[in-house]
Formats: C-alpha cells, sequence, structure tokens
C-alpha cells in the first residue's frame, strides 16, 4: 500500500525541543544566561567513520548559583546561513566544579547532566536540546567546568532507493528533477547515514514521485524520505518526510523549497557523517595564550568522573551554545546576545583569544586588558551567535532565525551589522537593521545597535600610524555616513530641509577630499545624509526644482513594512561643475533612540566614535578616518624565518606571550613585494617567534622586515586588539536591560 504524504512532517523524540516557546518558561523559571565562553556553530567537522571528542570550557557564574541547564545545538552557520546539513549525534556531558586546580586530574568529582531523566541525548538535525537541571551551588567568580562529548556512531546508510513515477495530482509539471536520498530511523532519534542519490523526473505534468520501501534492517522503525530539486553541487535534501513503516511506500505529491533554502532540516546523500564545532580555546592564562582549564581531546569519550583531561589546544571544538543557572536570590538577571559579522565575533582581537573576545564581550566581561585576566569575574553572561562575512539582509532573512531563537535566551541584544552591506544603500541596511531589531523588541527584549566602523585602505608600511596614509571608497562611505546617521538619531521622522548630499565615486578619496562637495559635472548619484520615504523629498539644483522622473529618480531603494525608501538620488545627466545640489526629505524613521515608539527597548552604542577622526584627527562620528596610533615597540628588523601565521627572529628573546595583542606590521620584503605593508594581530610569541591566528597573504618571504606597533586597525575593516579595548570603553552597561 502507498502512504501518500507531504514533505515536512518530522520525527522528534519528546526531550528535544526548539528554542520558539521555551524563552517564557526559562523567564518564569528565572533561568538566566550565565554563559562566558558560549561555543558559536560556526563550522562543521566530516568524518567516514566513527569519531567521538570532549571538550571542556570554564564557566564563570557573575552571580551565586544553584543549579544550571546546558543548551546545545547541532547546525552550524558556515557562511551559508543557518545550514542543519548535520548528522544526528549522541550527546553526553558533566559538570565539573571548580576543585584544587585548575587544570584536571585524575579523580576530580563530576556530576552527570542528563536529558529527559537519560545520560545521553541523540541530537537531530538543526535541532536544539536542553539538558534537565544540574543543582550545582556556585558562588560568583568561582570557576566550574562543563565536559561535552559528541560522537556520530551512525548506522550504515541505507542502498539508493528506488523511485518511480505515477498517479496524478501533483504538483509537480513535466520535466520536474529530483533528487532522493533515504535514512533509517531507530528509537531514541537514532538516525543512519544518507543514501546515495537517486533522481528522476517527471514525465507528464501532475504525476507523482513513489519512493519504493527499503527492506526492514534490525532495531530500526522505519525510514525517512529526503527530496531535493536539480541545482546543488552536492545534492542537500530538504525536510524529510515522517518516519514510515517499513513495506509501506512513500509518495510525494509536492516539494520544499530549493536546497539553497536555510533554516531547514537536510542530508547529504551518500556523504560522510558530519557534527557542529565552534569557537576556540585560545585566550587564556597558559602559555601561547591556551587557557588552562579549557581544551579538547580527540578519539576519546572523557566526560564520565575520574578522568584525566589535560590537552590543550587551539581549533573548533563541541560544546554548549549556552548555560543557564538559576540565581541564589531567585532573580531573573541580565544577560547579552551577541549578533553581527566578524567584528562582533572578536575578528582582530587576537590579544582575548582566538574567536573569543571582541568590542562587546570584553565590555560585558570586563575584560580591558590585551589578555585575558582569569580573576575577572563577568558583568553578565551571554550567548555570541555572531557570523563572518553575514549581513543585516542576510539575518533579516530565513538565515537568522534559529539565532534569533538563541540570542533571545538573553534580556538585551546587541547587533553591529551593516558594513557587510554598505554596497546595498542605506535605505536597505537601515530596513534590515528594523526587521532584525523588531524580532526582538516585540519579545520585550532590549535591542541595541552599534555605530558602523571606518573602513579604510592604507598605503605601504604605513600601518594606520597616520591619516594622511589612509583612503576610503566613496560609495561605501556614503552608506556608511547615512546608516550612522540613522542609527543615532534621536528623533523620528523628521524632515531634513535643504540637505547637501554625499557624492557617489568609484574609486578612493584622500583624507583632503571634500565628500559633501557640490556636483564636478560628471557625478550622477548623489547619497543622502539618511534614508528617506520616497515621494517626501524636494530636489534643487542652484535653487532651481527637479522633477521626479525626468530630472531624477531614486538611488538604492528599499522597501519595509509597506513604506518605500531610498539612499538618494540619481539624476538624469548629472549637474554643472560645482553645482549647488540640495534636497529636503523625511528621513526613515529611528530604531534605536528613545524617540522611536518602543517604550525604550531600542537604543544604540556610539562604538565607531572610539577608532574614528576626521581629517584633522578630531575624535568624531563619521568623521571617515581610523584613529592613529604612532606607538613602534621594535623598529623594523630581519626576519629570519616566515610562514604565514608564524615570524621567527632568532636574535630575539622576549618573555613568553609579552607581545600578545600588540600588532606585526610586514615593512619591508624584497622577495614578496606585494607582502609589505600587511598588518596582523599577534595572538602569542615564544623567545624568537610572533605567531597569527589570521594568516598574511601572501606569506612574507625570509628576506622581510617587520616591526610590532600599536595600531587600531589590521586590514582596513577589522579593528586591532587596541581596536576592540577602545570601543569596549565607550559601551554603556547601564543600557543593557
Amino acid at each position: 500500500m502507498n502512504s501518500k504524504g507531504v514533505m515536512g512532517a518530522n520525527y522528534v523524540p519528546s526531550q528535544i525541543t526548539d528554542i520558539n516557546g521555551l524563552n517564557a518558561a526559562l523567564k518564569a523559571g528565572s533561568w538566566s544566561v550565565i554563559s562566558n565562553n558560549p561555543i558559536r556553530p560556526s563550522a562543521r567537522i566530516s568524518s567516514s567513520s566513527f569519531f567521538t571528542e570532549t571538550g571542556r570550557i570554564e564557566v564563570v557564574p557573575p552571580f551565586d548559583i544553584v543549579a544550571v541547564r546546558l543548551v546545545y545545538a547541532n547546525w552550524y552557520t558556515g557562511g551559508t546561513g543557518e545550514t542543519p546539513n548535520t548528522n544526528p549525534i549522541c550527546i553526553t556531558a558533566t559538570v565539573q566544579p571548580r576543585v584544587t586546580t585548575v587544570n584536571e586530574v585524575a579523580g576530580d568529582p563530576t556530576i552527570p547532566v542528563t536529558f529527559g531523566g537519560k545520560s545521553y541525548i541523540w541530537l537531530g538535525r538543526g535541532k536544539i536540546a536542553i539538558s534537565d537541571p544540574v543543582y550545582i551551588g556556585v558562588p560568583a567568580g568561582q570557576r566550574f567546568y562543563v565536559k561535552s562529548s559528541p560522537n556520530n556512531a551512525l548506522p550504515a546508510a541505507p542502498p539508493a532507493p528506488t523511485v518511480n513515477v505515477s498517479g496524478s495530482g501533483s504538483a509537480f509539471s513535466s520535466g520536474n528533477t529530483c533528487h532522493f536520498s533515504i535514512t533509517y530511523v531507530y528509537p531514541d532519534g537514532i538516525e543512519s547515514l544518507a543514501s546515495a542519490t537517486t533522481s528522476a523526473s517527471i514525465a507528464s505534468s501532475g504525476q507523482n514521485f513513489v519512493v519504493t520501501s527499503p527492506t526492514a534492517v534490525a532495531g530500526a522503525i522505519g525510514y525517512r524520505v529526503w527530496m531535493s530539486y536539480v541545482g546543488a553541487t552536492t545534492p542537500q535534501y530538504d525536510a524529510g518526510s515522517g518516519t514510515v513503516p517499513f513495506g509501506t511506500n512513500f509518495t510525494v505529491t509536492r516539494g520544499l523549497p530549493s536546497a539553497t533554502a536555510q533554516n531547514i532540516e537536510q542530508v547529504e546523500g551518500g556523504g560522510p557523517s558530519y557534527y557542529p564545532v565552534g569557537s576556540g580555546v585560545l585566550g587564556g592564562t597558559g602559555a601561547g595564550s591556551a587557557n588552562n582549564g579549557e581544551g579538547f581531546t580527540n578519539g576519546v569519550n572523557w566526560t564520565p568522573d575520574g578522568r584525566a583531561v589535560t590537552a590543550q589546544g587551539a581549533g573548533n571544538k563541541f560544546g554548549p551554545t549556552a548555560v543557564l543557572a538559576i540565581a541564589a536570590d531567585g532573580e531573573l538577571k541580565k544577560s547579552v546576545g551577541l549578533i553581527g559579522d566578524s567584528i562582533m565575533s572578536a575578528a582582530g582581537d587576537n590579544g582575548f583569544g582566538w574567536q573569543r573576545g571582541g568590542f562587546i564581550v570584553r565590555a560585558i566581561t570586563g575584560q580591558l586588558s590585551r589578555a585575558y585576566d582569569a580573576n575577572i569575574v563577568p558583568n553578565f553572561g551571554h550567548v555570541m551567535v555572531a557570523q563572518g562575512s553575514e549581513s543585516a539582509s542576510q539575518f533579516a532573512g530565513p538565515a537568522g532565525m534559529k539565532r534569533t531563537q538563541l540570542a533571545s535566551l538573553c534580556t538585551t541584544v546587541v547587533s553591529n551589522y551593516g558594513t557587510n552591506d554598505l554596497s546595498n544603500g542605506s535605505a536597505q541596511v537601515c530596513g534590515n537593521i528594523w526587521i532584525i531589531g523588531k524580532r526582538f523588541t516585540d519579545q520585550g527584549k532590549k535591542f541595541i545597535q552599534t555605530t558602523l566602523d571606518p573602513r579604510t585602505s592604507q598605503s605601504p608600511a604605513n600601518g594606520w600610524q597616520t591619516i594622511s596614509g589612509q583612503t576610503v571608497t566613496a560609495v561605501s562611505e556614503g552608506a556608511r555616513r547615512a546608516i550612522n546617521n540613522w542609527i543615532i538619531s534621536n528623533t523620528g521622522q523628521t524632515v531634513i530641509t535643504n540637505e547637501a548630499p554625499f557624492r557617489i565615486y568609484a574609486g578612493s578619496q584622500g583624507p583632503g577630499y571634500n565628500f559633501y562637495g557640490g556636483s564636478t559635472g560628471t557625478i550622477v548619484s548623489f547619497a543622502t545624509s539618511h534614508p528617506f520615504i520616497q515621494g517626501t523629498e524636494s530636489v534643487t539644483v542652484n535653487g532651481a526644482e527637479q522633477a521626479f522622473t525626468s530630472n531624477y529618480t531614486y538611488y538604492q531603494t528599499f522597501t519595509v513594512n509597506g513604506i518605500n525608501y531610498a539612499s538618494g538620488i540619481t539624476f538624469t545627466s548629472a549637474p554643472a561643475d560645482g553645482s549647488d545640489v540640495r534636497i529636503t526629505f523625511t528621513k526613515m524613521a529611528g530604531l534605536c533612540h528613545s524617540g522611536n515608539g518602543l517604550s525604550g527597548l531600542a537604543d544604540h552604542w556610539d562604538t565607531a566614535s572610539a577608532v574614528e577622526v576626521d581629517a584633522n584627527g578630531n575624535n568624531l562620528l563619521n568623521g571617515g578616518w581610523v584613529k592613529p596610533l604612532t606607538t613602534i615597540h621594535v623598529p623594523s628588523r630581519n626576519v629570519t624565518a616566515a610562514t604565514s601565521t608564524v615570524i621567527t627572529d632568532s636574535t630575539q628573546s622576549w618573555t613568553q606571550d609579552q607581545w600578545r595583542g600588540y600588532c606585526m606590521m610586514i615593512t619591508a620584503d624584497s622577495s614578496t613585494p606585494a607582502a609589505v605593508g600587511q598588518v596582523r594581530c599577534i595572538q602569542f610569541n615564544s623567545a624568537t617567534q610572533l605567531t597569527t591566528n589570521t594568516s598574511f597573504s601572501p606569506a612574507p618571504s625570509a628576506s622581510a622586515q617587520y616591526a610590532i606597533i600599536s595600531t587600531n586597525m589590521t586590514d582596513g575593516t577589522h579593528v586591532s586588539t587596541e581596536g576592540h579595548i577602545a570601543k569596549a570603553q565607550v559601551v554603556d552597561l547601564t543600557k543593557i536591560m
């Protein structure tokens, strides 16, 4: 017989839960976020065979606690939004009180963690698990540890499915070709690896795909069908069927979104076993910036009592995305969810630690020195779900939904989105920030947006130590200034009168350039100082009114909540050289200020002004230039060996980690001239070697010269450890709700 159905109904064990709907229950139970190093699932590891590891992280509660719960996720963000393209994983965990030493020794007590009363949980693709409470009393500032071990010991994959085409009444059209894969389903949410791919095509419109049941296997309770349209380089199958009994064929009457859709459950047909990992373990007090007490070990489950985990090292690991606790006084405590791009997720901040730190983390944990100080008690716990290279438009769409749920565990959410959207124009960026912010304010969360840092290039061997060596791209700068103006605006839909627009230029400009000058006789596009409501504008050139459509059109438009906005105007023909171009308009209503009608649930932090100056060196938001730092700690010297991440100077005898958090610049290189001028933050040093976690590209040669400097910038986009610290110091923690 056939089981006729629609793809999408999923078998989910009862102990696995989404964060949706959970926040209210947690809040009612006074469960507060206390994580100080949450694992951000930003990558995945593949294995063709059984794999297990153990990761150990420290947790430092900001207040006295009496119980904890752990939150785990089985998906990753890796550059394509939220991609639950992983296999089910079995998770075991323990909580370890701090005893006599930081590093674990044999015999240290551990407390088992349970999930729905079981000592393990099989966590499905794209799912989130929350543990049962673990009752442990820990005073504020005293470290304890969480040990987590995932394994992917999955049953073997079924053979590739047999797929036929028959019947009528489906939504498929003639010629539709789809990929199919199947998995065996076992009790406890365990699934096998996915089968190899079978492709099939509809011959006549309205026909159905019929997947033949595989032969039953011992222990399995049925099978699932996974489907994808043609198009993916490696087929990724959208959310599968429910569990289908063996002996029953499955009829597919319609499909789901394409293989590029996000926030859906996926498998790879015939692929290896995957599980998610993220965040780093470097950043602590040990030699080479290894964090004493933290580490991970491959190939063994060391969560049980009596084991000794002494391994430490860099790399990605698996662990809780959040740690929750009940305060000893029973009150719900403040916490911070962090969303945004690579700057938010600590790129450039190698002093604090690889994939750890960053300006907001430093502010809310009180870590304002270059290197991590284990004696500082965090101000607030946090959840980190920022992803490098991501734009506001991506997070505002389906790619941000799972991380929205995780960030909503916190009372306040902070965003720095916008830097990767500048080419889209201010209207789109501000509109998407509005959409993102409303997700959280509609839940009663506080939403804070930071201003965007200047983005400048530099002349070779300058290292952002002067203003004169910097240039900016005018098109991006126009959008950045407009976005920042919108972020810090202290009123709503106020009319701006006789604004002199920002001209749009290809190429770049130096500090002496007047971005707000009149026309050159060749430029037709102008960015306004705020995105504005279309149809509210009045444009003049040398006092003469210009007509919409015949004289100008809109530049970079966006629609949000049914209102059309523009980033500026584009003239039909360029105004004459030196013309006075002015515009009157009603700006896009602000979100991040007290006059937005949201009862104080949205605000901003002007963190960009901490690292930004104008052409005269004055600290100023939208000044346009990175604030120079001129200290040279080690003048230019010859290297004796070099790789993309390690510079060796065998003549030195430095103290271990004395240069951690400072910057290294390649000042000369006769063999690889393109390496000159690169700046990287120093992760750690030995007596003769400087190591950065961000690679030089190209790598300097053995004939290069280097200098150790202080600077606010590392690559034109990402601020250095110095820059992160400067930005952290202007964060107003009183705005956290």
